[in-house]
């Protein structure tokens, strides 16, 4: 603070500095002699939360008037973040993940994910709203969202989510549905059709066959689909078959979109 030159090196002047908090009213709180220079310099310790500070100048028992109020808020409690979308567990279909949410306003945070080592810095709005958008990889993952607010106080969150989803769709289909038994062809062929979500054709899903044929012993295969998404089985038909009802299976798994199933009834005739 700066004192009038015209009362520097007076042995009997005091500076008074007032302190009030949050709804109450001013209070003195320490005395300081006036020394031979115009800037004093008063350390005292502030409290939590508001402090409107003032000051005085006396000498014996006159006192001045108070001196413009000057505010300091300290801030000492960490920001809190609270995401609002999407939820703590959920799936993501999308290769990244917006992550919505509240906390202080001004406050800065960064997403991490550990699993990519992917990361996103941005400052929360006026309101305390903030959005990221965030890499991530199949599977699950621990997403830690950090921020530090304009007090230098630090608050952190974690998000678990899951990339990919179960909504797989998978449609098996037969060469032949109806088959004479007396004169049936020499093979018969499932066809797979695996997308995903976004019904784009899925690569690399695993698709377990299975084919019940009256008269025959199970016969199954694995394959995997290809960059269509499809995967073909094909097996001869050797050996006696009889009349009656068979079905066709598939088991399809994704590392990311877990599994799904679909099959498809079959009618063998004489």
């Amino acid at each position: 603070m700066s004192v009038p030159s015209a009362i520097l090196g007076d042995p009997k002047a005091r500076v008074r500095i007032y302190l009030a908090l949050q709804g109450l009213e001013a209070a003195p709180i320490v005395d300081v002699a006036v020394g031979t220079t115009s800037r004093i310099v008063v350390p005292f310790q502030l409290t939590a939360g508001r402090n409107d500070i003032s000051a005085t100048l006396f000498r014996g028992d006159q006192e001045s008037e108070h001196s413009p109020i000057v505010t300091w808020i300290l801030d000492v409690e960490p920001p809190k973040i609270t995401i609002t979308s999407p939820k703590d567990g959920a799936s993501v279909d999308t290769p990244d993940a917006t992550i919505k949410g509240t906390t202080q306003a001004g406050t800065t945070l960064v997403a991490r994910n550990p699993a990519n080592n992917a990361s996103i810095t941005t400052v929360a709005a006026r309101d305390g709203t903030f959005e990221l958008s965030l890499p991530l990889v199949p599977g699950g993952q621990e997403i830690v969202i950090g921020g530090t607010d304009p007090a230098g106080n630090q608050g952190q969150t974690t998000l678990t989510l899951k990339q990919g989803s179960t909504d797989m769709r998978v449609q098996l289909r037969a060469s032949l549905y109806q088959i004479s038994v007396a004169h049936h062809p020499s093979s018969l062929q499932l066809t797979v059709l695996v997308t995903d979500p976004s019904r784009k054709p899925l690569a690399g899903a695993r698709a377990f066959f299975t084919l019940q044929i009256p008269g025959l012993a199970p016969i199954s295969n694995e394959l995997f689909t290809g960059v269509d998404g499809r995967a073909i089985f094909t097996t001869p038909l050797v050996g006696r078959l009889s009349r009656g009802g068979g079905v066709g299976t598939v088991l399809v798994t994704h590392d990311v979109y877990g599994e799904s199933t679909d099959r498809v009834s079959l009618t063998f005739v004489k």
